[in-house]
């Protein structure tokens, strides 16, 4: 079963640009692959990011 879930990223951060990288990790263990590929055949791998800047 494939499962999207949204997050919250909190802290205090420094002026200046960030990136927030997040990986998943099922019941079983197995952390999700940094490793990216399409998601056509067999669901999208890689860590997501997202780059930030704090004024």
């Amino acid at each position: 079963m494939d499962t999207w879930r949204m997050f919250r990223l909190r802290g205090r951060w420094e002026p200046g640009n960030h990136v927030a990288e997040v990986r998943a990790t099922d019941k079983a263990g197995y952390t999700q692959t940094a490793d990216r590929a399409a998601p056509i055949p067999d669901g999208a791998t890689g860590w997501h990011s997202v780059q930030f800047t704090v004024l």
